[in-house]
């Protein structure tokens, strides 16, 4: 009875985030009681929900850097696009570093988690397309 209400309770707590970062958080503030079958069942429809989160991550982070690459480049080789995501406190280059790091910082650090949590639900196929998503995006897993 305490693992079905404890699973209710992180269910609704995971249906109250709206981001991928703050689910991945939630998770690991869960992490030792994941592992319990009640639980597992009832985490089992919103590992589809994390999955289809971080796609549509990958899909906003690549468009982001395609539709603003230009305007960066411009930025290196001296000419101002002040619509150009990078910091103006910054040199062009190193400008352009920082906004391409943190694209990638974006893309990295839910994907351990996620797939730690996946490795709980190794039965589900949607753990296999998150880990192609990983390796699609250049990370090893």
């Amino acid at each position: 009875d305490l693992d079905r209400r404890l699973g209710s309770v992180l269910a609704a707590a995971f249906n109250d985030q709206d981001t991928l970062h703050g689910r991945a958080k939630l998770l690991d503030a869960f992490e030792g009681l994941l592992e319990r079958p009640v639980i597992q069942a009832e985490l089992v429809s919103r590992q589809k929900v994390l999955i289809a989160q971080y796609r549509q991550d990958v899909d906003e982070i690549h468009a982001n850097f395609s539709s603003n690459q230009e305007k960066v480049d411009t930025c290196e080789t001296g000419r101002a696009d002040y619509n150009a995501p990078i910091f103006s406190n910054l040199p062009p280059v190193a400008g352009a570093l920082s906004w391409a790091r943190s694209l990638r910082t974006r893309l990295q650090e839910p994907m351990p988690k996620i797939l730690a949590y996946n490795e709980l639900m190794k039965e589900v196929p949607e753990s296999f397309r998150a880990r192609a998503l990983g390796v699609s995006a250049g990370f090893p897993c």
